[in-house]
């Protein structure tokens, strides 16, 4: 008898086993009742979650807008819905939908409902409309579908869409979240529907370690990380496994590091769908030590051997300037495309000006304003430059130029009411760093001083060329590289730090046109990333004829062997978009990387280098910056300069000049401020305007 019972018992766990497996080969299909942010959390990546995990799945989305919408659509059959179904892998897209038809297509396991965006946070939009569509969806759906409550997330920090978010919540997506998460809360307990917590797996997101936001335009989720951590939540929620460790990549987020953050949050979710559960606890934590994202104490600094950049890759010595400008600067050129920066487009054809503005009277008559829109093509309908030009009116002829990518818009540069407002489309597009109030950055930028200097200041916001966000690389320049079908840059295409280096460069095309700028005396200069930018353009773009590094750190001037400061993990988490995917293979792994920064400085020679620092700048590692600079004079003495008078790191506040080169260290914070400025302008007088008498201050 033990014997058949064992017999049976192991016949029955066969059976038993086969069943579950059966079961979990029949297909899920699932019907989305929403409207964009449906469409946003299931119709890119849900699939492929479902994919990876072995799990057929057909997904629609009945596009709508709010719960009475619905409410009255389905009550009239109304052929008002927009229809997108994936099946097999395949995406379908019908308009005039009814629901009716939608509803008998296919016999759905589950159905969604959710509330429009700028209704979620506020129950009482919810009825009675929920309280007709649960009754007549569990009356009318197949017999054991289930219905969810799909919880939507909050506006964006700072977002301006149509006021909403800065009129009832301040402007803080945290206190439209907890609204959003009551209301969810709510329906659960009132009709018993399980919650899909989108809403707190994106604001859990926003406290993780990635910082960049989760948006596209402060409310549609970013096409890379913010839909990736929506459909992993739908995915746990629909098949109660957990998503950190599925297997998809989509093609918008190949940085494994932010899949796996992305994930995290939406477990996190998941396990409290009410609450923000923090990934991390905010910057703090993230620059710290404790983090292992930025090395502040000397004594962690790695032990490095730096890439002679005067020796070939096949061994050979460089020792003179031809062969230096002819061989090793071409081969370090593309060692930085193919695998730090990324390859760009060159000019397209049709690139043409048109002056928007001009005002000849700019602080009382000290300065001529102007705007140009650079077009990149000959479609004016395309992408374009706003390019703003302020020449002094006190020099005669052609003037010397500093050339800035700002990071704030151009509003932001002066309270000048005859800069131009973006449009509503600009910003959408910018997406989630917006642009601060008229002037807020106009310490950065101290006009007055470098007109009455006798330079131009020629500037463009950093969104015209590539907005600063991971949408997969849709919103910017980098599409002028593709092949027909492509829509991913290759590994070795341009990251937004290259694409910003082009638009500098379509900025010169630009000043080589304007008879008031002398194109042959322009000087790059840039904060942070744009400090980064500038070396990288004038590495690339011959024409500049200086470069200023104002705080670059991490894959700008700072060594990046020496792992201290912002790591290249850390900026690659945190940044991804910035560069070409083959530099991800050097994340934790420095030591293989065939070129570092010094050698970045050295592309810029015999052209003079500026690198500059703060004391309190620690993610940017100020000695590292310094030491990058220091390792790039062996190319400056092979071109003719003697490089920096001394190589010992200075004290605070003050600067260490030489022959090429330069070097500054301020006390404060990370910033561009007006006493960088003062000596950014000695050091072009001397190599820019060398016929001028020394400036006295």
């Amino acid at each position: 008898m033990r014997l058949r019972a064992t017999f049976l018992t192991a016949v029955l766990l066969v059976l038993t086993s086969y069943s579950v497996q059966a079961a979990a080969r029949d297909t899920l299909r699932v019907l989305a009742i929403g409207n964009s942010f449906s469409a946003d959390a299931v119709e890119q990546d849900l699939y492929g979650l479902f994919e990876a995990d072995g799990q057929p799945v057909v997904i629609a989305n009945l596009f709508g807008n709010s719960l009475a919408s619905h409410g009255e659509w389905i009550r009239g059959d109304m052929p008002k819905y927009k229809y997108r179904k994936i099946e097999g892998g395949v995406k379908t897209a019908v308009k005039g939908k009814r629901f009716s038809e939608a509803f008998a297509e296919e016999k759905w396991d589950v159905i969604t409902i959710q509330q429009v965006s700028q209704d979620s946070p506020d129950y009482g939009t919810y009825e009675p409309s929920l309280k007709w569509l649960v009754r007549y969806l569990r009356r009318n759906a197949p017999a054991g579908a289930k219905i969810m409550w799909h919880q939507t997330w909050a506006y964006e920090t700072g977002d301006s869409h149509s006021g909403y978010l800065l009129e009832h919540y301040g402007a803080q997506s945290s206190a439209m979240f907890a609204d959003i998460a009551e209301a969810s809360r709510r329906v659960h307990d009132t009709y018993g529907l399980e919650v899909i917590p989108s809403g707190a797996a994106i604001e859990n997101l926003r406290t993780g370690f990635t910082r960049e936001g989760a948006t596209r335009d402060g409310y549609h989720l970013s096409l890379a990380i913010g839909r990736y951590a929506a459909s992993c939540v739908w995915f746990e929620a629909l098949t109660g496994k957990s998503c950190v460790g599925n297997a998809y990549v989509p093609y918008t987020l190949q940085n494994e590091f932010r899949r796996e953050a992305a994930q995290r949050a939406a477990h996190a979710a998941m396990l409290n769908p009410y609450a923000v559960t923090s990934q991390r606890s905010g910057r703090g934590q993230y620059w710290s030590d404790e983090a292992g994202f930025c090395h502040t104490d000397e004594s962690q600094a790695a032990s490095y051997s730096l890439p002679d950049p005067l020796v070939m890759n096949d061994g050979t010595p460089v020792t003179t300037a031809d062969q230096w400008m002819q061989q090793r600067r071409p081969e370090l050129l593309e060692m930085f495309r193919s695998e730090v920066y990324g390859h760009s487009a060159p000019r397209q054809e049709g690139q043409h000006y048109r002056l928007l503005s001009e005002d000849r009277n700019a602080f009382g008559g000290l300065a001529t304003r102007k705007e140009i829109a650079i077009y990149y093509t000959a479609d004016e309908n395309d992408l374009y430059m706003q390019l703003l030009l302020y020449v002094p009116n006190n020099v005669e002829g052609p003037v010397p130029a500093f050339l800035l990518m700002n990071l704030s818009g151009n509003t932001s540069v002066d309270p000048d009411e005859g800069i131009s407002d973006y449009t509503d489309e600009q910003l959408r597009n910018y997406g989630v760093y917006g642009i601060p109030a008229r002037g807020q950055r106009q310490h950065r930028y101290p006009l007055p001083l470098i007109l009455s200097r006798g330079y131009a200041l020629a500037t463009f916001y950093k969104g015209d060329a590539d907005p600063d966000y991971d949408d997969g690389f849709r919103n910017g320049v980098q599409k002028y590289i593709y092949r027909e079908g492509q829509s991913f840059p290759d590994p070795d295409q341009w990251g937004s730090i290259s694409a910003w280096a082009w638009g500098m460069s379509r900025a010169v095309d630009y000043l080589e046109t304007d008879p008031s700028v002398d194109a042959s005396r322009i000087a790059a200069i840039g904060h942070s990333r744009g400090a980064k930018t500038a070396l990288w353009a004038a590495a690339q773009d011959e024409r500049i004829a200086m470069a200023i590094s104002n705080c670059s750190g991490c894959t700008g001037a700072a060594l990046s062997g020496r792992k201290m400061g912002q790591t290249l993990r850390a900026i690659q988490v945190t940044f991804p978009n910035w560069f070409c995917l083959n530099y991800l293979k050097y994340m934790d792994n420095e030591e293989s990387l065939p070129v570092d920064q010094h050698e970045l400085i050295a592309l810029i020679a015999p052209r003079p280098v500026y690198v500059a620092s703060a004391t309190l700048d620690h993610g940017a590692d100020p000695k590292g910056e310094f030491l990058g600079e220091v390792a790039a004079m062996p190319v400056y003495r092979l071109l003719g300069h003697s490089g920096l008078e001394s190589t010992e790191f200075p004290a605070p506040q003050s600067c260490i000049s030489g022959d090429g080169m330069a070097y500054h260290l301020r006390e404060g914070k990370h910033d561009l401020q007006a006493w960088d400025w003062v000596h950014y302008l000695d050091f072009a007088d001397r190599y820019l305007c060398p016929e001028r008498p020394v400036y006295v201050k």
